[in-house]
Protein backbone atom coordinates (compact mmCIF):
# COMPACT_ATOMS: atom_id res chain seq x y z
CA UNK A 1 0.00 0.00 0.00
CA UNK A 2 1.67 3.19 -1.11
CA UNK A 3 0.63 4.76 2.48
CA UNK A 4 2.16 2.50 4.04
CA UNK A 5 4.75 4.37 6.04
CA UNK A 6 5.41 2.46 8.68
CA UNK A 7 5.82 -1.03 7.35
CA UNK A 8 7.74 -2.53 4.50
CA UNK A 9 5.60 -4.82 1.62
CA UNK A 10 7.95 -7.29 0.63
CA UNK A 11 11.19 -8.62 2.33
CA UNK A 12 14.05 -10.38 0.32
CA UNK A 13 17.85 -11.01 0.16
CA UNK A 14 20.27 -10.43 -2.53
CA UNK A 15 23.88 -10.97 -2.43
CA UNK A 16 24.22 -10.98 1.71
CA UNK A 17 22.39 -7.97 1.23
CA UNK A 18 18.58 -7.05 2.34
CA UNK A 19 16.20 -5.73 -0.07
CA UNK A 20 13.18 -3.76 1.01
CA UNK A 21 10.47 -3.83 -1.51
CA UNK A 22 7.82 -1.31 -1.08
CA UNK A 23 4.66 -1.23 -3.66
CA UNK A 24 2.59 1.35 -5.09
CA UNK A 25 -0.60 0.14 -7.35
CA UNK A 26 -2.04 3.48 -8.42
CA UNK A 27 -1.61 4.98 -11.98
CA UNK A 28 0.90 8.38 -12.81
CA UNK A 29 -2.45 9.97 -12.92
CA UNK A 30 -3.76 9.11 -9.40
CA UNK A 31 0.11 10.00 -7.81
CA UNK A 32 -0.63 13.50 -9.33
CA UNK A 33 -4.06 14.07 -7.75
CA UNK A 34 -2.44 14.33 -4.85
CA UNK A 35 1.37 15.25 -5.87
CA UNK A 36 3.25 17.00 -2.47
CA UNK A 37 1.56 13.41 -0.36
CA UNK A 38 3.07 11.65 -2.94
CA UNK A 39 6.60 12.62 -2.88
CA UNK A 40 6.18 12.42 0.65
CA UNK A 41 4.84 9.59 0.52
CA UNK A 42 7.43 7.68 -1.47
CA UNK A 43 10.52 9.71 0.21
CA UNK A 44 9.45 7.74 3.61
CA UNK A 45 9.03 4.61 2.21
CA UNK A 46 12.33 4.48 0.36
CA UNK A 47 14.27 6.14 3.24
CA UNK A 48 12.94 4.53 6.42
CA UNK A 49 14.12 1.44 5.86
CA UNK A 50 17.86 2.38 5.61
CA UNK A 51 17.72 2.58 9.40
CA UNK A 52 17.08 -0.87 9.95
CA UNK A 53 20.36 -2.69 9.10
CA UNK A 54 21.38 -5.54 11.48
CA UNK A 55 24.23 -4.08 13.49
CA UNK A 56 27.53 -4.75 11.31
CA UNK A 57 25.14 -5.17 8.55
CA UNK A 58 25.28 -2.92 5.29
CA UNK A 59 22.28 -0.82 4.93
CA UNK A 60 18.90 -2.21 2.95
CA UNK A 61 18.41 -1.95 -0.75
CA UNK A 62 15.40 -0.74 -1.23
CA UNK A 63 13.63 -0.97 -4.61
CA UNK A 64 9.79 1.13 -5.01
CA UNK A 65 7.43 -0.81 -7.63
CA UNK A 66 5.55 1.03 -9.12
CA UNK A 67 3.08 -1.02 -10.92
CA UNK A 68 1.70 0.92 -13.11
CA UNK A 69 3.79 3.61 -13.53
CA UNK A 70 5.22 6.89 -11.75
CA UNK A 71 4.08 10.50 -11.79
CA UNK A 72 7.58 12.46 -12.58
CA UNK A 73 7.30 13.50 -9.06
CA UNK A 74 7.20 10.32 -7.25
CA UNK A 75 10.05 9.18 -9.82
CA UNK A 76 12.29 11.33 -9.00
CA UNK A 77 11.53 11.43 -5.09
CA UNK A 78 12.96 7.06 -5.23
CA UNK A 79 15.66 8.56 -7.33
CA UNK A 80 16.63 11.37 -4.63
CA UNK A 81 16.46 8.48 -2.30
CA UNK A 82 18.95 6.18 -3.89
CA UNK A 83 16.18 3.44 -4.48
CA UNK A 84 15.43 1.43 -7.27
CA UNK A 85 12.09 2.14 -9.01
CA UNK A 86 10.58 -0.73 -11.43
CA UNK A 87 7.43 -1.24 -13.08
CA UNK A 88 5.66 -4.05 -13.94
CA UNK A 89 4.98 -4.21 -18.01
CA UNK A 90 2.89 -7.10 -19.03
CA UNK A 91 4.12 -9.06 -15.58
CA UNK A 92 7.53 -8.20 -16.20
CA UNK A 93 9.61 -6.05 -14.15
CA UNK A 94 11.15 -3.64 -15.48
CA UNK A 95 13.79 -0.76 -14.27
CA UNK A 96 13.37 2.87 -15.03
CA UNK A 97 16.40 4.67 -14.97
CA UNK A 98 15.87 8.67 -13.46
CA UNK A 99 17.08 11.05 -16.47
CA UNK A 100 19.56 13.15 -15.04
CA UNK A 101 20.33 13.97 -11.70
CA UNK A 102 17.63 14.96 -9.11
CA UNK A 103 17.33 17.60 -6.35
CA UNK A 104 18.51 16.86 -3.49
CA UNK A 105 16.06 15.32 -0.66
CA UNK A 106 15.84 18.36 1.20
CA UNK A 107 15.39 20.11 -1.56
CA UNK A 108 12.07 17.95 -3.04
CA UNK A 109 11.01 17.72 1.18
CA UNK A 110 10.89 21.70 1.69
CA UNK A 111 9.02 22.16 -1.81
CA UNK A 112 6.38 19.30 -1.09
CA UNK A 113 5.89 20.11 2.68
CA UNK A 114 5.27 23.70 1.64
CA UNK A 115 3.19 23.19 -1.40
CA UNK A 116 1.04 20.76 0.49
CA UNK A 117 -0.12 23.19 3.90
CA UNK A 118 -1.04 25.99 1.38
CA UNK A 119 -2.93 22.69 -0.52
CA UNK A 120 -4.82 22.33 3.21
CA UNK A 121 -5.01 26.00 4.37
CA UNK A 122 -7.12 26.75 0.89
CA UNK A 123 -8.83 23.23 1.11
CA UNK A 124 -10.01 23.76 4.56
CA UNK A 125 -10.65 27.53 4.41
CA UNK A 126 -7.97 28.62 7.02
CA UNK A 127 -5.18 30.53 7.30
CA UNK A 128 -1.66 29.84 7.45
CA UNK A 129 -1.10 30.90 11.25
CA UNK A 130 -1.34 29.37 14.96
CA UNK A 131 -5.01 30.30 14.71
CA UNK A 132 -5.59 28.00 10.91
CA UNK A 133 -3.70 25.24 12.65
CA UNK A 134 -5.45 25.29 15.73
CA UNK A 135 -8.97 24.78 13.30
CA UNK A 136 -7.51 22.32 10.93
CA UNK A 137 -6.03 20.02 14.07
CA UNK A 138 -9.25 20.19 15.99
CA UNK A 139 -11.29 18.69 12.84
CA UNK A 140 -8.25 16.38 12.57
CA UNK A 141 -8.77 15.32 16.39
CA UNK A 142 -12.48 15.29 16.10
CA UNK A 143 -12.19 12.36 13.48
CA UNK A 144 -10.22 10.38 15.69
CA UNK A 145 -8.15 8.32 12.44
CA UNK A 146 -6.28 5.55 14.20
CA UNK A 147 -2.91 5.23 12.24
CA UNK A 148 -2.71 1.77 13.26
CA UNK A 149 -5.91 0.89 11.67
CA UNK A 150 -5.05 -0.82 8.33
CA UNK A 151 -9.09 0.07 7.30
CA UNK A 152 -8.04 3.88 7.76
CA UNK A 153 -4.18 3.87 7.02
CA UNK A 154 -4.76 6.37 3.76
CA UNK A 155 -6.96 8.63 5.69
CA UNK A 156 -4.24 8.99 9.12
CA UNK A 157 -1.34 9.25 7.23
CA UNK A 158 -2.72 11.71 4.92
CA UNK A 159 -4.06 14.11 7.82
CA UNK A 160 -0.67 13.06 10.13
CA UNK A 161 1.42 14.91 7.26
CA UNK A 162 -0.73 17.39 6.35
CA UNK A 163 -0.90 18.35 9.99
CA UNK A 164 2.84 17.87 10.17
CA UNK A 165 2.86 20.65 6.97
CA UNK A 166 0.54 23.47 8.38
CA UNK A 167 2.90 22.95 11.62
CA UNK A 168 5.67 23.40 9.26
CA UNK A 169 4.63 26.44 7.17
CA UNK A 170 3.20 28.56 10.91
CA UNK A 171 6.99 27.72 11.76
CA UNK A 172 8.34 29.10 8.36
CA UNK A 173 6.10 32.53 8.57
CA UNK A 174 7.41 33.57 12.22
CA UNK A 175 11.29 31.98 12.28
CA UNK A 176 12.18 31.66 9.00
CA UNK A 177 13.87 27.92 7.66
CA UNK A 178 13.18 24.81 5.75
CA UNK A 179 12.39 20.86 6.24
CA UNK A 180 15.54 19.13 6.19
CA UNK A 181 16.27 15.83 6.28
CA UNK A 182 16.79 14.58 9.59
CA UNK A 183 20.15 12.87 9.12
CA UNK A 184 21.77 15.08 7.18
CA UNK A 185 20.75 18.23 9.56
CA UNK A 186 22.02 16.13 12.80
CA UNK A 187 25.08 15.36 10.62
CA UNK A 188 25.91 18.83 9.81
CA UNK A 189 25.92 19.52 13.94
CA UNK A 190 22.25 20.68 14.02
CA UNK A 191 20.54 19.27 17.26
CA UNK A 192 23.71 18.53 19.39
CA UNK A 193 23.34 15.98 21.65
CA UNK A 194 20.14 14.37 19.42
CA UNK A 195 20.14 11.56 17.99
CA UNK A 196 18.07 10.28 14.86
CA UNK A 197 15.82 7.65 17.24
CA UNK A 198 14.45 10.94 19.33
CA UNK A 199 12.86 12.33 16.65
CA UNK A 200 10.19 9.59 15.57
CA UNK A 201 9.15 7.67 12.57
CA UNK A 202 9.62 9.91 9.64
CA UNK A 203 12.57 11.27 8.70
CA UNK A 204 12.12 14.87 8.54
CA UNK A 205 12.70 17.94 10.82
CA UNK A 206 12.15 21.59 10.88
CA UNK A 207 15.08 23.93 10.87
CA UNK A 208 14.61 27.64 11.98
CA UNK A 209 16.94 30.00 10.64
CA UNK A 210 18.85 29.73 13.90
CA UNK A 211 19.70 26.11 13.06
CA UNK A 212 17.54 25.07 15.81
CA UNK A 213 15.49 21.78 14.60
CA UNK A 214 11.90 21.40 15.81
CA UNK A 215 10.52 18.13 15.17
CA UNK A 216 6.84 19.02 13.47
CA UNK A 217 6.19 15.70 11.69
CA UNK A 218 6.78 13.54 14.20
CA UNK A 219 4.87 15.42 16.81
CA UNK A 220 1.80 15.54 14.10
CA UNK A 221 1.44 11.51 15.01
CA UNK A 222 2.22 12.43 18.42
CA UNK A 223 -0.80 14.61 18.35
CA UNK A 224 -3.06 11.74 16.73
CA UNK A 225 -1.42 8.78 18.65
CA UNK A 226 -2.00 9.97 22.51
CA UNK A 227 -4.83 11.67 24.24
CA UNK A 228 -4.75 15.28 25.16
CA UNK A 229 -1.50 15.93 22.93
CA UNK A 230 -1.65 19.12 20.53
CA UNK A 231 1.11 20.03 17.35
CA UNK A 232 -0.23 23.75 19.06
CA UNK A 233 0.49 23.49 22.07
CA UNK A 234 3.77 21.79 21.38
CA UNK A 235 5.18 24.60 19.55
CA UNK A 236 4.22 27.12 23.04
CA UNK A 237 6.14 24.27 25.14
CA UNK A 238 9.17 24.82 22.37
CA UNK A 239 9.45 28.07 22.64
CA UNK A 240 8.41 28.30 26.73
CA UNK A 241 12.19 28.85 27.73
CA UNK A 242 12.87 31.68 24.77
CA UNK A 243 9.66 33.69 26.53
CA UNK A 244 11.27 32.98 29.97
CA UNK A 245 14.03 35.75 29.02
CA UNK A 246 14.69 38.65 26.63
CA UNK A 247 13.09 42.59 26.10
CA UNK A 248 9.63 42.69 24.26
CA UNK A 249 10.19 44.44 21.43
CA UNK A 250 7.94 45.89 18.41
CA UNK A 251 8.93 44.60 14.91
CA UNK A 252 8.00 45.84 11.79
CA UNK A 253 6.53 42.91 9.51
CA UNK A 254 5.53 43.63 5.61
CA UNK A 255 2.02 43.39 4.88
CA UNK A 256 1.33 39.58 3.90
CA UNK A 257 2.84 38.21 6.59
CA UNK A 258 -0.04 38.02 8.23
CA UNK A 259 -0.82 37.78 12.05
CA UNK A 260 -0.26 34.24 12.71
CA UNK A 261 -2.14 34.78 15.98
CA UNK A 262 0.23 37.03 17.55
CA UNK A 263 -0.17 40.21 18.96
CA UNK A 264 -0.15 43.11 16.48
CA UNK A 265 -1.66 46.31 15.24
CA UNK A 266 -1.18 48.28 11.78
CA UNK A 267 1.69 50.67 11.81
CA UNK A 268 -0.71 53.50 10.43
CA UNK A 269 -5.07 52.56 11.05
CA UNK A 270 -5.78 53.98 7.72
CA UNK A 271 -3.72 52.21 5.44
CA UNK A 272 -5.10 48.84 4.40
CA UNK A 273 -2.30 47.14 2.93
CA UNK A 274 0.63 49.31 5.17
CA UNK A 275 2.98 47.53 7.29
CA UNK A 276 2.21 45.33 10.64
CA UNK A 277 3.83 46.30 13.99
CA UNK A 278 4.07 42.77 16.02
CA UNK A 279 5.26 42.41 19.40
CA UNK A 280 8.01 39.92 20.32
CA UNK A 281 10.94 38.76 22.99
CA UNK A 282 14.33 39.79 21.67
CA UNK A 283 16.17 36.42 22.27
CA UNK A 284 20.15 35.74 21.30
CA UNK A 285 19.31 34.15 17.71
CA UNK A 286 15.76 34.59 17.41
CA UNK A 287 12.46 36.39 18.44
CA UNK A 288 9.43 34.90 20.11
CA UNK A 289 6.30 36.26 19.18
CA UNK A 290 3.87 37.19 22.09
CA UNK A 291 0.69 34.95 21.31
CA UNK A 292 -2.63 37.38 21.32
CA UNK A 293 -4.79 34.70 22.30
CA UNK A 294 -7.05 35.33 25.91
CA UNK A 295 -5.40 38.67 26.37
CA UNK A 296 -7.54 41.79 26.86
CA UNK A 297 -7.27 44.97 25.44
CA UNK A 298 -5.53 46.24 28.63
CA UNK A 299 -3.02 43.70 28.35
CA UNK A 300 -2.63 44.26 24.81
CA UNK A 301 -2.30 47.81 25.62
CA UNK A 302 0.91 47.24 28.33
CA UNK A 303 2.55 45.00 25.97
CA UNK A 304 2.80 47.29 23.43
CA UNK A 305 3.68 50.13 26.16
CA UNK A 306 6.46 47.82 27.29
CA UNK A 307 7.86 47.41 24.12
CA UNK A 308 8.02 51.20 23.12
CA UNK A 309 9.90 51.65 26.32
CA UNK A 310 12.57 49.23 25.27
CA UNK A 311 12.54 50.14 22.35
CA UNK A 312 13.32 54.04 23.87
CA UNK A 313 16.79 52.28 24.68
CA UNK A 314 18.40 51.10 21.30
CA UNK A 315 20.79 53.28 20.07
CA UNK A 316 20.91 53.86 16.19
CA UNK A 317 23.20 56.05 14.18
CA UNK A 318 22.15 58.45 11.76
CA UNK A 319 23.44 60.09 8.78
CA UNK A 320 23.32 62.40 5.77
CA UNK A 321 23.23 60.54 2.34
CA UNK A 322 26.62 62.48 0.59
CA UNK A 323 23.85 62.27 -2.77
CA UNK A 324 24.29 64.94 -5.36
CA UNK A 325 20.68 66.24 -5.44
CA UNK A 326 19.03 69.45 -3.91
CA UNK A 327 17.91 68.09 -0.70
CA UNK A 328 19.16 66.25 3.02
CA UNK A 329 18.17 62.57 3.10
CA UNK A 330 19.60 60.84 6.33
CA UNK A 331 19.58 57.50 6.45
CA UNK A 332 19.04 55.82 10.08
CA UNK A 333 21.26 52.36 10.53
CA UNK A 334 23.28 50.23 13.30
CA UNK A 335 20.76 48.07 14.71
CA UNK A 336 18.27 45.30 13.86
CA UNK A 337 15.94 47.68 15.13
CA UNK A 338 16.76 50.62 13.07
CA UNK A 339 13.72 50.76 11.01
CA UNK A 340 11.75 50.50 14.33
CA UNK A 341 12.08 53.54 15.72
CA UNK A 342 9.74 55.39 13.58
CA UNK A 343 7.85 54.17 16.47
CA UNK A 344 9.87 55.76 19.22
CA UNK A 345 8.24 59.62 19.38
CA UNK A 346 11.29 60.93 21.60
CA UNK A 347 13.46 59.84 18.95
CA UNK A 348 11.83 61.13 15.73
CA UNK A 349 11.37 64.62 17.35
CA UNK A 350 15.22 64.62 17.59
CA UNK A 351 15.09 63.62 13.65
CA UNK A 352 12.46 66.81 13.55
CA UNK A 353 15.43 69.18 15.46
CA UNK A 354 17.98 67.05 12.91
CA UNK A 355 15.93 67.98 9.57
CA UNK A 356 15.02 71.20 10.54
CA UNK A 357 10.61 70.99 9.86
CA UNK A 358 7.88 69.81 11.67
CA UNK A 359 6.50 68.01 8.94
CA UNK A 360 8.83 64.69 7.67
CA UNK A 361 8.89 62.08 5.08
CA UNK A 362 10.00 58.74 6.41
CA UNK A 363 10.11 55.39 4.81
CA UNK A 364 11.27 52.44 6.41
CA UNK A 365 11.75 49.99 3.25
CA UNK A 366 13.88 47.29 4.47
CA UNK A 367 15.04 45.50 7.98
CA UNK A 368 17.37 47.64 10.08
CA UNK A 369 17.43 50.84 7.22
CA UNK A 370 15.41 53.79 8.18
CA UNK A 371 15.32 57.11 5.42
CA UNK A 372 14.66 60.68 6.60
CA UNK A 373 14.21 63.78 4.91
CA UNK A 374 11.82 66.93 5.06
CA UNK A 375 8.45 66.45 4.15
CA UNK A 376 7.86 70.01 3.16
CA UNK A 377 9.82 70.69 0.03
CA UNK A 378 9.85 70.41 -3.84
CA UNK A 379 7.43 67.94 -5.75
CA UNK A 380 10.91 66.49 -7.00
CA UNK A 381 12.30 65.86 -4.05
CA UNK A 382 9.43 63.76 -3.12
CA UNK A 383 9.46 62.08 -6.08
CA UNK A 384 12.76 61.41 -5.13
CA UNK A 385 12.02 59.94 -1.49
CA UNK A 386 9.18 57.90 -2.73
CA UNK A 387 11.79 56.61 -5.32
CA UNK A 388 14.37 55.78 -2.79
CA UNK A 389 11.89 53.80 -0.69
CA UNK A 390 10.73 51.72 -3.65
CA UNK A 391 13.81 51.01 -4.64
CA UNK A 392 14.89 50.19 -1.03
CA UNK A 393 12.41 47.77 -0.82
CA UNK A 394 12.08 46.11 -4.08
CA UNK A 395 14.20 42.33 -4.44
CA UNK A 396 15.45 42.73 -0.82
CA UNK A 397 15.17 40.15 1.96
CA UNK A 398 13.77 41.70 4.68
CA UNK A 399 11.42 43.84 3.42
CA UNK A 400 9.35 46.39 5.02
CA UNK A 401 7.46 48.33 2.84
CA UNK A 402 7.50 50.57 0.20
CA UNK A 403 5.16 53.63 1.18
CA UNK A 404 6.98 56.95 2.94
CA UNK A 405 4.92 58.04 6.04
CA UNK A 406 4.31 62.05 6.79
CA UNK A 407 5.37 62.52 10.74
CA UNK A 408 4.02 64.97 12.64
CA UNK A 409 5.18 65.93 16.35
CA UNK A 410 6.71 62.89 16.66
CA UNK A 411 3.85 60.69 15.56
CA UNK A 412 2.98 59.08 11.54
CA UNK A 413 0.05 61.54 10.66
CA UNK A 414 -0.41 61.12 6.93
CA UNK A 415 0.91 58.85 3.66
CA UNK A 416 3.24 60.77 1.45
CA UNK A 417 2.30 61.33 -1.94
CA UNK A 418 3.90 62.57 -5.04
CA UNK A 419 2.47 65.39 -6.64
CA UNK A 420 0.62 65.45 -9.90
CA UNK A 421 2.98 67.88 -11.75
CA UNK A 422 6.43 65.76 -10.57
CA UNK A 423 8.49 63.36 -12.72
CA UNK A 424 10.00 60.46 -11.61
CA UNK A 425 13.73 60.13 -11.59
CA UNK A 426 14.79 58.44 -14.88
CA UNK A 427 15.71 54.56 -13.63
CA UNK A 428 19.69 53.79 -14.23
CA UNK A 429 21.43 51.16 -12.90
CA UNK A 430 22.76 51.20 -9.59
CA UNK A 431 20.17 52.19 -6.81
CA UNK A 432 21.96 55.57 -5.90
CA UNK A 433 22.62 56.09 -9.49
CA UNK A 434 18.69 54.99 -10.78
CA UNK A 435 17.71 57.38 -8.04
CA UNK A 436 19.20 60.34 -8.20
CA UNK A 437 21.22 60.32 -11.59
CA UNK A 438 25.13 61.40 -11.61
Amino acid sequence: MFSSLDKVDLMTEQDGVQVCIQTDHRSPADMDETPELSVLFALVRTLVPRRFAADGAPAPKVKYVAMHGASEGVAEAVAAAGAALETITEGTPKLVVYPGSPRPVATLVDEAFRGLAHRVALRESVAVSLIGLKAFEDRILADAWDLKDGEQEIEAWTAAVELAALTGECIRQVHGGQWVLTEEALAGGMGTQISVADFGLLPFAYARETGELHNAANKAIRAMSEPGQSVLQMLVTDSSEAHEAGKMMVILKPADWGTHGVVSRPLFETLTDGPLVVIGKDMPNTVAYTAADERSPEEIDAVFAEALANLAEVQVEVERLDLDVPMDIYVVHGDFYAAEKILDEGFMHSMHARVGQELLAVSVPVRGRMFVTAGAQAPENIARMLALAQGAFEGEPNPISPRVFGVVNGKIAAIVQASPESEPPEKKKGLWRRLFGG
